[in-house]
């Protein structure tokens, strides 16, 4: 086979991507209507080969994607000649990587890169000229962070009104049948909570011999508990207590009626690092929920 036939044999990727945050643009990023979109311009313009790949659910600022990472070794093996996609935003929202593809990766593997909505074609020779490429790449990606500051902001405007924000109760409340930023005492659990304040203020006990207390009693750990509460599986020792499980229980203001929020963060909008704040940093927002714990048994634990 020469080289001509074999570009013409080449597969033309037709990719498509959406995340909770595209879909707020409104249904003309729904995978239905990219696939319909591209369909139609591949065809219309003759591309062969067409082949789907689809990442729904998947943000953007992350290029680690199930069908990104396969188009991208089907690119490294030579079978990819075209990659097609709605707009910009859908090969990403990081600029620099955004831009790094289009300028570097495209063009070392010989690909035709193709955003219809943004009039960018490689095979014209003048992305390298376009001022507009790297704007646009910009304003991509200020979307993904602009929302992540609209959520952060919506979170802490609950938080500040006595809403708890939390994914999950604490180990010992529950959120109410009412309203789940409400949280109430868990008659099932939080004898478990007092009784391990209590072996710490009057029997002296450290975290370890609590912890070996518990297991010897057959205590759901708070993770078994909140699976078995969500009907899920649970493959570890349901009943393995440890340092850092009743070292977390002890230290918790939130036993002493204080709403607590704010405790960890992102490093950023691209970045899934998690930080943990300092105490200041957190809003603390006292006699807001149900209080388990007297002041005096935390003071002599």
């Amino acid at each position: 086979m020469n080289n001509r036939q074999s570009e013409q044999n080449k597969i033309t990727a037709l990719y498509c991507r959406l995340s909770q945050d595209d879909g707020r643009e409104g249904e003309s990023n729904s995978i239905v209507n990219q696939k319909a979109l591209l369909n139609e311009y591949a065809r219309k313009h003759r591309f062969k080969n067409l082949q789907f790949f689809v990442d729904d659910g998947y943000s953007g600022t992350n290029f680690d994607r199930p069908d990104f990472r396969r188009m991208e070794q089907m690119i490294e093996n030579k079978e990819i000649g075209t990659v097609i996609v709605k707009d910009m935003s859908r090969l990403g929202r990081n600029y620099l990587q955004v831009g790094f593809y289009i300028s570097d990766i495209f063009p070392q593997m010989n690909v035709r890169f193709i955003a219809i909505g943004d009039d960018v074609d490689t095979a014209r020779g003048d992305t390298d000229y376009d001022l507009m490429l790297p704007i646009k790449n910009v304003f991509n990606e200020y979307f993904p962070a602009d929302c992540s500051r609209k959520i952060k902001q919506a979170f802490i405007t609950k938080a500040m009104n006595g809403e708890y924000i939390g994914s999950f109760a604490v180990y010992g409340l529950l959120k109410t049948q009412e309203d789940k930023h409400i949280l109430e005492i868990n008659p099932e659990v939080s004898p478990n909570v007092i009784w391990i304040f209590e072996m710490a203020a009057y029997q002296g006990y450290g975290y370890n011999k609590i912890a070996t207390v518990l297991k010897e009693h057959k205590i759901l750990t708070p993770a078994a508990y909140r699976a078995q509460m969500l009907k899920r599986a649970y493959d570890k020792d349901p009943y393995d207590w440890n340092l850092t499980s009743v070292y977390k229980i002890l230290n918790d203001k939130t036993y002493l009626g204080y709403l607590i929020s704010g405790k960890r963060r992102k490093a950023s909008f691209k970045s899934k690092r998690i930080i943990r704040n300092a105490e200041e940093d957190c809003i603390v927002l006292p006699g807001v929920i149900p209080q388990l714990i007297s002041q005096q048994l935390w003071d002599d634990a």
